[in-house]
């Protein structure tokens, strides 16, 4: 009764900058046009170029005043600045207003019958794939940590908890089954919010999870290929804002409970504070360098598996979270709250029936995520490996050996013993995405692995990719510069299609959604190789274009004027910052001797036969981190990464070697 549902038509909204202004100058310039086809003379054509030009920077102020007046209204800057330039650039979200289906030798738009075709697919798709993969062979139970002697209490919420969660929560207007958005809770949180506190306990204290919450609201999102078959769309999953409160009251507990007494494996690295995909991939490649460097034969293995989330069994779940300690009226909870679970599938304005799931985490959830890892996390106790780099359900191993003949047979029980462990957890493993390289530093190396499972002939490769980049079996990075230049030069273009419409300050902001971003990503690996320099034309080239310089003219003092990074800088940047923040596992020189020597908390330089070893993450940022005086060494970790920024904002260095040459400014 408060908040009526009210739908309503959006019109069309383009081309709102034209103003009578420019519908004059447009039939003068026809008109032009028309009077030269007659004449065909040079004075003719010479007055039809002439204002044409003038038609051209009348509709740039018309359109940059236009975005200015939006820009200064908005409550959003940005969203409204990307919603500039999308319409500028001719970005279109990926959304389907009408969404067709073959179903058998007929096709099918009529929403109702649509998303009921979507609802039963969805819910059986999991279960389908198992059988179609294992058939009878299917595991009954399941690979598990060792018991834990430590046992999960969950303390009483209160209400002053509620409200700060209720606040902490995104103002997205994407609604569940009961069209409750996260702006309305917040404006009623104080009301509510010693009411939901009280509901919480009583649901932990009963074990039971409110069965209204367990309906998700699914919308199916085309992937690629053809839009008329049903498996080339995914579903997302959109539940309760309420069921997200008391997820994220239970995340906080459990996941203090979890790090309290270390719990989740040092090899996951998803969905954990201080971990990232730069982790997971300087553990693989730094591994990768010392062995080279040693002389040994590696290779690195990196896994696929379908629908790793949908597949997990309710009963295998519940018993590994048993052994880690999660026991009692609280392990009741967690039954209640992975099972009985259901989907309704919303297509335009249809919505189908309610069909239930057997089989999954919930998706969308603040808790599935969670439960992934726990479910996984025995992965490095039943296969070893001598570095297993783990990413949600991206899983990696790096083996090494003295000779190819021992590391073709090291990978041969690798490979067995991961798809036993898949097989006993019932995980899908999908081998003809798996890749494999063979490492080497010789450019005239030929030897290949090759491993044959279930008929499927599995080769290494000379490149894969790897959490977003590009690994080369030489660790060259020419794959991942080529790709990533190929995107920066997409930026290039969009930014000089909307140049003219927007001010220099929210180009800025357009820069480092575009450009900035993608060469910022995991710089830390590849930001010193000998490709990195088309990287930094390419930067050049965009603040050329954004400042209007010359082809030959210096980009130095725009860098510095306008408070931006260079490559250079940002590698050198990223370098530096994850030194501090793994020093304490990292040796120094104090550390081989017990004398109190001048330069004794410098990093230890690790010792090497190579000069490719040199290129590795962790011995490049060692060597700059060294050159840092110690009373930046010794600020604490937000002065040191704000001194550290500002230092190469002032100097906007062009290359590695001219910062270790230049004196650092206290």
């Amino acid at each position: 009764m408060c908040c009526p549902m009210k739908r309503y038509d959006s019109t069309n909204k383009s081309k709102q900058w034209i103003t009578s202004e420019v519908r004059d100058a447009s039939i003068k310039l026809k008109n032009l046009y028309w009077l030269h086809r007659i004449l065909e003379t040079r004075d003719s054509l010479r007055q039809y170029r002439t204002f044409k030009l003038t038609y051209r920077v009348l509709i740039n102020n018309a359109k940059r005043k236009f975005n200015d007046k939006i820009l200064s209204n908005s409550t959003n800057i940005n969203r409204s600045v990307w919603k500039i330039v999308n319409g500028e650039t001719g970005r279109k979200k990926n959304t389907m207003n009408k969404i067709t289906l073959s179903m058998g030798e007929d096709e099918c738009s009529e929403p109702g019958k649509v998303a009921n075709a979507f609802g039963e697919y969805f819910s059986k798709v999991a279960a389908r794939s198992l059988e179609e993969h294992y058939g009878g062979s299917l595991s009954r139970s399941c690979t598990s940590s060792k018991m834990r002697n430590e046992n999960f209490f969950f303390l009483p919420v209160m209400g002053n908890e509620i409200l700060s969660t209720i606040k902490g929560l995104k103002n997205k207007k994407c609604t569940g089954t009961d069209y409750m958005t996260a702006r309305i809770l917040k404006h009623v949180a104080a009301l509510v919010s010693e009411h939901l506190a009280h509901l919480i306990n009583l649901s932990i204290a009963s074990g039971r999870f409110p069965s209204v919450l367990k309906v998700a609201t699914v919308i199916p999102v085309h992937k690629k290929n053809d839009p008329n078959i049903i498996s080339n769309y995914r579903p997302v999953s959109i539940l309760s804002v309420f069921s997200k409160v008391i997820e994220k009251i239970v995340f906080d507990r459990v996941n203090n409970y979890l790090n309290k007494y270390k719990i989740i494996s040092n090899n996951q690295h998803g969905f954990r504070a201080g971990r990232s995909t730069q982790t997971a991939a300087v553990s693989l490649v730094g591994y990768v360098h010392e062995c080279l460097d040693a002389g040994l034969h590696v290779a690195g293995f990196f896994f696929d598996q379908s629908r790793a989330f949908d597949c997990l069994m309710f009963g295998f779940i519940l018993d590994k979270l048993y052994n880690l300690g999660f026991r009692g009226i609280f392990h009741d909870w967690l039954g209640s709250f992975i099972g009985g679970r259901s989907v309704v599938v919303r297509v335009q304005n249809g919505l189908s029936g309610n069909y239930g799931s057997t089989l999954g985490v919930p998706q969308g959830s603040v808790l599935g995520p969670l439960l992934f890892l726990l479910f996984i996390n025995d992965l490095p106790e039943q296969v070893k490996a001598e570095r297993i780099i783990i990413f949600a359900d991206d899983t990696s191993f790096a083996i090494s050996a003295p000779s190819h003949e021992e590391l073709s047979s090291r990978c041969k029980v690798l490979l067995t013993d991961y798809i036993e462990w898949c097989r006993k957890n019932s995980l899908l493993l999908n081998l003809d995405k798996t890749e494999c390289i063979y490492f080497s530093t010789n450019s005239l190396h030929r030897d290949v692995l090759s491993f044959v499972y279930d008929d499927v002939i599995l080769t290494s490769k000379p490149h894969t990719r790897f959490l977003g980049i590009y690994v080369d079996s030489r660790l060259r990075w020419c794959d991942h510069v080529d790709q990533l230049c190929r995107r920066l030069n997409s930026a290039y273009y969009a930014i000089y299609r909307i140049k003219k419409s927007l001010p220099v300050d929210t180009l800025l902001s357009v820069y480092y959604g575009l450009f900035y971003a993608h060469m910022d990503y995991n710089i830390i690996l590849w930001g010193n190789s000998v490709d990195v320099g088309r990287v930094f034309l390419s930067q050049k080239r965009v603040v050329r274009l954004m400042f209007n310089l010359g082809p030959r003219e210096s980009c130095k003092k725009s860098f510095v004027d306008k408070n931006m990074l260079t490559a250079p800088s940002l590698y050198i940047f990223r370098c530096l910052l994850y030194i501090r923040e793994n020093e304490c596992s990292l040796p120094r020189l104090a550390d081989s001797h017990r004398y109190l020597t001048r330069y004794g908390d410098l990093m230890a330089l690790p010792k090497h036969r190579s000069s490719r070893f040199e290129s590795s993450p962790l011995y490049q940022g060692r060597k700059l981190y060294n050159h840092l005086p110690p009373e930046v060494r010794s600020l604490p970790y937000p002065l040191f990464k704000i001194k550290i920024r500002k230092q190469l904002l002032r100097k906007g260095y062009y290359s590695v070697g001219e910062f270790l040459g230049d004196r650092f400014d206290i």
